[in-house]
This record gives structure tokens, sequence and C-alpha cells, in this order.
């Protein structure tokens, strides 16, 4: 982000050079090395409260007016995490930098923008507005839902035998609107025992054997007939 603020703010410096020469050139003005400001703001940084910057500005260090603005500007940003004192400072750098944090706000509010611009013509690119359309009727028309069950331990002894059958299910139902009266489905299952003992394997398991491991996939349709006096359901 800082790198981008950099980029922009040197854009704005070179196309208004012509019209702002004094302005431009303050932002990107060297802040003296004997400053107050170098001090004040390696104070804050010190405290770990400012966003980006964890390590303090190393003597000698040269900083920009628009350096120091955006240092002041991410304090700003967290002003009530700083204790009274810390305040007094963060007020007294937004005086001294209150034009440079300004303009550090509306490249950031730019970049923002740009950014926003670029995400939503990438989108747009991806899809012709014909497959857009086509996208939002499928999506229109077709619902998708589903469940996962978890069944504690429970004793079959229909079998002769004691059977623990802790079981999974996973469900996943799916409808299709074929149109204001009908109805396309089709649910898929999968059942499993954690108990990895006297389980009972079926790649097509029904209904009724509901403590049997496998898949399950059921099709069928639903509608109404006569103006809605009668509901049908087909193929399950």
């Amino acid at each position: 982000m800082k790198k981008k603020l950099l980029v922009a703010a040197l854009s704005s410096a070179i196309i208004c050079v012509g019209a702002h020469v004094s302005a431009s050139s303050n932002f990107f003005a060297d802040v003296p090395a004997d400053d107050w400001s170098y001090s004040a703001v390696n104070e804050l940084i010190a405290t770990g409260k400012i966003a980006g910057y964890t390590e303090k500005i190393p003597d000698g260090r040269i900083m920009s007016r628009l350096e120091m603005a955006m240092i002041v500007d991410e304090a700003q940003k967290n002003l009530s995490a700083f204790n009274e004192t810390e305040r007094a400072t963060i007020e007294r750098l937004g005086k001294e930098y209150f034009y440079d944090v300004k303009k550090v706000q509306l490249l950031n509010k730019i970049n923002t923008a740009d950014e926003k611009s670029l995400e939503d013509k990438k989108l747009d690119e991806e899809f012709t507005p014909e497959e857009k359309s086509k996208i939002k009727a499928l999506a229109d028309k077709l619902d998708v839902g589903g469940y996962v069950r978890l069944r504690n331990d429970h004793y079959l002894t229909d079998s002769g035998r004691t059977t623990r059958a802790n079981m999974v299910h996973v469900q996943v139902n799916t409808t299709y609107k074929v149109n204001d009266d009908w109805q396309a489905h089709l649910d898929m299952g999968y059942r499993n025992s954690l108990s990895g003992f006297d389980e009972t394997r079926n790649l097509a398991f029904s209904d009724s054997g509901e403590n049997e491991t496998g898949f399950k996939m059921d099709t069928y349709l639903t509608g109404k007939l006569f103006r809605d006096a009668l509901t049908v359901k087909l193929g399950k």
C-alpha cells in the first residue's frame, strides 16, 4: 500500500508540476534531521500501536514530509489505543503535517477506488452479458441443500448378535425448477460406520438399510396437475 501511495503521489506531482510546483515540492521535501518530529514518531512507533511500523527511524535517516504524514495518518486511525500523553503528541504532529496527512488520505481513497474498479472490471471481463444472463437464470432455477448427521452408539439385536453401529450420514439434495409446475430432483447420500467393525457394505443402499455403509442416489420428479388440484411424485 505504501509503495502504491508513493507511485500515486509521484504521478500527481508530475501531472500538477506546472500549476502547483511549491505544493508538490513541499509534500516531498525532506524533514530537517534535527526536527522534533523524528523523536515524536519514534516514541509512537515504540508503543507498537502503529500498523506497519515495527522499527524506529534510525539516527541520521532523513524522511520526507510524505513519509512522516503516512506515520501520523496511521497513528490517527488508531487514536483510541494511545494514552493521553501519546494522543497529545499525535495531535501536535497532526497540526504540523495537517495538509500532508490530507493528501495521504486522498491518495488512499484514490487507490481504494482504483483497486475496486479493477476488480469490478475483471469480473465484467470474465463473462459476457449473455453468459451472465444464463448463469443468473440457472441460479434462479437451481436449489441445493443438505445436511450431515452423526448417530450415537446403538445396538442391533435382531441380527442375533450385538452390533455397534455409530453412523455418519452426509446428504446433498438438488432441485431444478423445470417450469412453474414441475421440478426435477437429485438426492445423493453417503453413510459410513464409525465403529470399524460389524458393518455391512452396500454400494446402492436403500432406506431400509440404514445401518449399511455405502452411497445412495435418487432421481425423481414432482409436480402438479389439473391446476394444482393434484400433486404427483414420479420415480421414487
